[in-house]
């Protein structure tokens, strides 16, 4: 056994910890292979990459239209049509994004459209200093866009709230007055997307998948269809049980699926690092070797 993650958060997307904190955590609690997995963004890895005996493998998470489900992405290679992908998306949304702030100024809200810009164009120029200064394996090359996160963090600047989750809760989340569906990629579009890149897809926390129309397996072997690889079976162990591990496990060895380990990490006082057999990460790269010599041999 040794202590695996594959999928953790940094300050990319909504982790707290900036690339180089994590990594000191990382060494601190004495993990062999991790993966970034930011939502709907990629680091600008060139590949895998080994830092002080820690490897590193490169991942995504992307929230997608299946209710609940996030879908993880592994070992991809075309890290520019995958920003572009979420960045035409991103773009898409940002009227909606828009509408939002509107909408908080007509109820009398001290915010407007150039907080949230300004907030955005500094938050952006202080994270690619955060990101490049702290790391000669990562870049920060995104392209400018408004996203909800811009306004939920705003609203915390403004002291309108005290928190981004509280920006969520009250105004902008599913529950919250002021919220507005915005587009995700739909489910197959973001498994056929990584195969594209030469990645494999893995079903992430299957606990959140809404499966009142349909059993977790049912769904797992229409995913299986559409392409996907493998299902994590254990992270932290707040959102884990045992019985639930040894279900997904049994899915898992139903449909040929690849296991995957992973806390879901995003801050201190969160569980980071899963004891695990080394076969875990072994499967996964066999895995992404195999996919991608099926392809070289059908070119």
């Amino acid at each position: 056994m040794e202590k695996i993650d594959l999928h953790l958060h940094t300050t990319y997307s909504d982790g707290a910890l900036d690339i180089s904190s994590l990594l000191t955590e990382v060494r601190k609690r004495n993990i062999k292979t991790v993966a970034i997995a930011d939502h709907e963004t990629i680091m600008g890895l060139n590949g895998y990459k080994k830092i002080n005996d820690i490897k590193i493998i490169p991942a995504i998470e992307m929230n997608v239209s299946l209710s609940g489900a996030h879908i993880l992405g592994y070992g991809m290679d075309n890290f520019k049509k995958i920003e572009d992908e979420f960045d035409k998306i991103r773009r898409n949304n940002e009227n909606i994004v828009f509408d939002i702030i509107k909408l908080l100024k007509k109820d009398n809200f001290r915010i407007d459209e150039y907080d949230v810009i300004e907030s955005t164009l500094e938050y952006h120029r202080l994270k690619k200093e955060m990101v490049e200064n702290n790391s000669n394996i990562f870049r920060y090359d995104k392209e400018f866009i408004v996203v909800k996160t811009d306004i939920a963090r705003t609203l915390m600047e403004l002291g309108i709230t005290k928190s981004i989750d509280e920006s969520y809760k009250r105004f902008l989340g599913p529950s919250g007055k002021y919220f507005i569906r915005t587009e995700k990629i739909k489910t197959r579009d973001a498994i056929d997307l990584i195969d594209s890149c030469n990645g494999i897809t893995v079903l992430a926390h299957p606990m959140t998948v809404n499966t009142r129309k349909n059993s977790l397996v049912n769904l797992c072997k229409e995913l299986k269809e559409y392409g996907l690889s493998g299902i994590e079976v254990n992270g932290n162990t707040f959102r884990y049980s045992e019985n639930q591990t040894n279900t997904y496990v049994a899915i898992a060895r139903k449909l040929g699926f690849i296991e995957t380990v992973g806390s879901d990490f995003h801050r201190m006082g969160q569980q980071m690092g899963i004891d695990a057999s080394p076969k875990i990460v072994a499967n996964l790269e066999a895995k992404i070797k195999e996919l991608k010599l099926i392809k070289h041999q059908t070119i």
